[in-house]
């Protein structure tokens, strides 16, 4: 899967934009699909591991601001877990 490289460029351009050729744009359709709109031409049905899975999950539920909905009545850790960021990210002060 191609990742973001938004946390490279400087604070002031970190923010979303249809131009970057990294940007992702993924939609939960169903409980076990999820859209990926992407410039990296990845397109089609692809399967994903277990831990792609859950990190599709954990960005999705770190953009919702009241609530998310599961399948299942089941959290997962993972989900709430903020990650390390990347060893090459650029610090959060400019």
């Amino acid at each position: 899967m191609v990742r973001s490289k938004a946390y490279k460029r400087p604070l002031t351009l970190r923010g979303v934009g249809l131009g970057w050729r990294t940007v992702e744009i993924t939609m939960p359709v169903s409980p076990s699909q999820i859209m990926l709109l992407n410039w990296q031409s990845v397109e089609g049905y692809i399967d994903v591991t277990s831990e792609q899975v859950d990190d599709l999950n954990r960005k999705t539920r770190f953009m919702c601001d009241k609530y998310f909905v599961v399948r299942n009545n089941e959290k997962r850790e993972v989900w709430f877990d903020p990650g390390i960021p990347p060893e090459d990210a650029r610090p959060m002060k400019n």
